[in-house]
């Protein structure tokens, strides 16, 4: 058995088995990467059924490991399954697995009961509390699309929506969305754009409010990862063969194998790094429901506390597979892991950082469902725009995970001290784990945003007041990417102790450079001499090293500050008799905002 390497796009993929090369049109599958294939060369008294391996996958010039069973290898007798074949895996998916209860049910729904048991007829759009509506319902996740083309509710035309709607007036998206609920025998089915009067302040924050439980509490969540808006469609993608190369005949005997290749989806390409994923909505409404059909270009894959299925059979192992082969993956976490912890926290801000919202708003209230459905489990404690006050002193150190400076909005969305300030990847260093506390939160206070009534705890963006030790900072390096202080690719700057601390005649006798930071936002800011001149840094958290933020004062009563950057303060070699850095400092109140 040997191996042969070719390259090819995934579009014209070159074939070498049994010493033929074949240069082959699979059709387009929506996949611009490059890919680099090694596949077994068969043995050609072997018959073989089943899969082949995909030893490399060459994406944006890196070679990354795959798990086996990514190429799929077949003889004539097997086809793949035909739509009706499809919708019969999907209703048995659905059948299987945990009871499901009722304790939530959405305000509207669509009614998609049909007396004719046609898949296509009409449906309207119900009040749930004045009709006494109750049972199973499904939820759908998608991309909107442009907002001159979307197909929404409206107080001018809810009345409407509600003696009828046309299922032919549907755009494809949502069409496809009905015809799977009405196979599953499910009778209501949920879609925001629908269900939640738009351009409605009030309807809108009331909803939102919810949606954590919403999806959560739906009996299935249908993803439409291969429908780039509304009147895309999915369904059409999901019915269709992927595509398939014949090989040549392998001989055995006076016996002759036809045998075929496809290239059949892979999970995390297809779903965890979708358009659709790097949406800021999505990965809640992922995060909370606990069954979700995933609709990809070439291949259905189901998720649920008992793990992932693909058409052709269970995933459960897919991540540990990725990982051994090289290729580093954080699936996200759900609500439904039985280890969930303040740790996921984290994880889920990392990944969230890096998702697109269409309303800049959005920023705390499309992962409040997360926040509300994790407090009881993590014990948190108050959760306050963004951060856990009983792990405050971790979640206060966050961090750009790029050379670019994160963005901030023009208006107030947040504090300078909460991630959700900015948009733009942040990061946590690993090694905040281990660390002690060197604070206390005095008082949260709340400043909610004059413009938006109702606005509660979850949203509002405020001031903290905390004790720490404070010190003023002497100068900082030009900014560079350097090993330190973690993989992220953050430009980080080196700081410098004040002259008065590096003199020969104190005590403490500290060379010049103590620590590294990494600036929120570079422009503008150490640019300013009058804003440099206050910089501080306050004593957050400590384990060798002491982790600190970068604080700039901008009042003196009250002692105000605003967030600069975040870095830390290296830790003394065991053979150095010099005090720390903040020893002998008194702790001191400060108001952050």
């Amino acid at each position: 058995m040997s191996t042969q390497p070719l390259t090819g796009s995934i579009t014209s993929v070159l074939f070498h088995v049994l010493g033929n090369w074949i240069n082959v049109d699979c059709g387009s599958s929506g996949v611009s990467e490059e890919v680099c294939l090694r596949l077994i060369e068969l043995n050609a008294s072997t018959p073989f059924y089943g899969f082949c391996r995909l030893l490399w996958f060459c994406r944006t010039g890196e070679h990354i490991r795959l798990p086996q069973s990514t190429i799929e290898w077949a003889f004539p007798s097997y086809k793949h399954p035909a739509p009706t074949e499809k919708l019969a895996l999907i209703k048995r998916w659905f059948t299987e697995g945990v009871d499901h209860n009722y304790d939530f049910f959405p305000r509207r729904v669509l009614d998609l009961s049909s007396s004719s048991g046609n898949t296509r007829s009409s449906l309207r759009l119900v009040d749930a509390s004045q009709n006494d509506v109750r049972g199973q319902y499904v939820a759908l996740s998608h991309r909107w699309g442009s907002i001159e083309d979307m197909f929404y509710t409206t107080a001018s035309n809810i009345q409407s929506r509600k003696a009828a709607i046309n299922f032919e007036d549907l755009p494809a998206t949502f069409q496809d969305a009905v015809i799977i609920t009405r196979s599953l025998g499910v009778r209501y089915l949920w879609i925001d754009a629908l269900c939640i009067v738009q351009h409605d302040t009030q309807d809108w924050l009331g909803e939102s409010s919810s949606m954590g439980m919403l999806y959560e509490h739906a009996a299935c969540t249908i993803s439409a990862h291969c429908a780039s808006n509304d009147h895309d469609g999915f369904l059409y993608r999901v019915f269709r063969d992927p595509p398939t190369v014949r090989l040549p005949d392998i001989k055995n005997g006076q016996d002759t194998f036809s045998s075929y290749v496809s290239l059949p989806g892979h999970f995390h390409y297809q779903v965890n790094e979708s358009l659709l994923s790097r949406r800021g909505w999505v990965l809640q409404e992922r995060f909370c429901s606990r069954r979700i059909l995933h609709c990809t270009t070439t291949q259905l894959f189901w998720e649920d506390e008992q793990g992932i299925k693909g058409e052709a059979g269970s995933l459960a192992n897919s991540w540990d597979s990725l990982n051994k082969f090289g290729y580093e993956v954080k699936n996200i976490p759900r609500l439904t892991s039985p280890s969930l912890s303040i740790k996921d926290w984290y994880t889920i801000i990392e990944k969230y950082s890096t998702c697109d919202l269409t309303v800049p708003t959005d920023k705390l209230p499309a992962i409040s469902g997360i926040a509300r459905l994790m407090q009881p489990r993590i014990q948190g404690g108050q959760y306050f725009s963004g951060i856990w006050m009983r792990d405050i002193h971790r979640g206060l150190l966050w961090c750009s995970a790029s050379p670019s400076d994160l963005r901030a909005p023009a208006f107030n969305r947040a504090a300078t001290w909460s991630w959700a300030l900015y948009d733009g990847p942040i990061a946590y260093d690993h090694r905040i784990w281990s660390t002690r506390s060197n604070i206390t939160c005095q008082r949260a206070i709340t400043l909610p945003d004059r413009t938006v009534q109702d606005v509660d705890w979850l949203e509002a963006p405020g001031e903290l007041i905390l004790s720490a030790r404070l010190k003023p900072l002497g100068g900082l390096g030009e900014p560079a990417i350097e090993e330190y202080p973690w993989p992220t690719k953050a430009r980080s700057r080196t700081l410098f102790a004040t002259d008065e601390e590096c003199s020969s005649d104190n005590d403490h006798g500290w060379v010049n450079d103590i620590g590294w930071v990494v600036l929120d936002q570079e422009h503008g800011l150490v640019d300013n001499p009058e804003l440099a001149s206050s910089f501080y840094l306050a004593d957050i958290a400590s384990d060798a090293h002491n982790f600190i933020l970068l604080l700039s004062k901008i009042r003196d009563s009250p002692p105000t500050y605003i967030r600069i950057g975040m870095g830390c303060i290296w830790a003394r070699p065991e053979n150095d008799y010099k005090p720390h850095y903040f020893q002998g400092t008194a702790h001191t109140e400060i108001h952050l905002v």
